[in-house]
């Protein structure tokens, strides 16, 4: 039984009891394995970017995660090999472990409450305050705008092969336009970036006993703090709930992270990288990619969410103080 020979290079002695597919995975595939003696996550590390570093990117991501729970942030905790590594191959498929977070609940879509919030803005504050920097600092992607700059030939190839999703696609190219020139008036970065889990909103928190805990590290990378806590901050408030956006940055100053003035500016790379995925799932989602079966149903499914949403976020960001100041609860 494969889960039985992971287990065993982990060296878990235990016997697998129960083994179920965890469904709400993307990029990877996770399963929750009950032994005699505990609960385990297992994740098959997949390569759904067919990224060339991306297992040197894992190598990094995996040292940073190590760093920051033992930190003090709230995740659950890595299971390693007797030889103290964090990932094994079994059947020529990568995996990775940690301990299952007992009666912990996914974190449902929608704006979290004020409390948790602050509780993940003092988790992103610990992490920036390691100061961390990656030891090979060239594994990780760096976002660019060439997606934004092919926005209009995607539209006509989209139009071309009759893709229901072209109309929508022309519709948000002001949208994308607008993005790019913000990605391009952003600060320099230069010095100014650390390592950081990089996707903390609500489908990497796992809810126990009200206590947010953090996981999916996979794609911890180096970010500017101000501008990750400003794209956390606002999917965490689901868009919506300029209260949530408030509490978390407030909290995030009071745990040592700077204070964060509100700009649309510092959305620009957290935007580029959902147009750069909108354009994969439009591209799946129309043929001109390819993928498996799976991956296609999801892009059909995504992308016309995810057109929606590029629309309205720029709206906000557009004019991001005023929508802070709103005071509703």
């Amino acid at each position: 039984m494969l889960m039985c020979r992971v287990l065993t290079a982990f060296g878990v002695p235990d016997t697998v009891v129960a083994v179920e597919r965890v469904g709400r995975a993307w990029s990877n595939r996770m399963w929750s394995v009950r032994t005699t003696g505990g609960n385990f996550a297992v994740k098959e590390m997949l390569n759904p970017w067919n990224d060339p570093f991306w297992r040197e990117w894992l190598d990094e991501a995996i040292s940073f995660e190590h760093a920051a729970v033992t930190a003090g942030v709230q995740a659950p905790r890595l299971v390693l090999t007797p030889a103290g590594e964090a990932l094994v191959d079994v059947e020529g498929r990568t995996f990775r472990v940690h301990e299952w977070v007992t009666d912990a609940v996914p974190c449902p879509d929608g704006p979290v409450s004020p409390d948790v919030a602050r509780a993940v803005a003092r988790d992103l504050a610990t992490m920036h305050a390691l100061r961390a920097a990656p030891a090979h600092t060239g594994v990780f992607p760096v976002p660019t705008t060439t997606t934004c700059d092919g926005w209009t030939g995607l539209v006509t190839t989209l139009r071309q092969v009759g893709s229901p999703y072209a109309d929508a696609a022309e519709f948000v190219a002001p949208d994308i336009a607008v993005v790019r020139s913000w990605f391009d008036q952003r600060p320099a970065t230069e010095g100014r970036q650390v390592m950081s889990h990089g996707d903390v909103d609500q489908k990497n928190l796992l809810l126990a006993g009200g206590t947010p805990w953090l996981v999916d590290w996979d794609v911890a990378a180096p970010w500017v703090p101000a501008e990750e806590a400003l794209r956390t901050a606002l999917p965490l408030a689901d868009w919506s709930e300029p209260a949530v956006v408030r509490a978390f940055l407030a909290s995030y100053a009071e745990a040592g992270g700077e204070v964060v003035e509100p700009a649309r500016e510092l959305l620009g790379v957290d935007l580029i990288i959902g147009i750069d995925w909108l354009d994969r799932c439009l591209r799946i989602a129309a043929g001109l990619q390819d993928a498996d079966p799976r991956r296609v149903d999801q892009a059909r499914a995504q992308a016309p969410r995810q057109l929606r949403e590029i629309h309205d976020q720029v709206a906000i960001a557009t004019h991001l103080p005023r929508w802070l100041s709103d005071r509703s609860p």
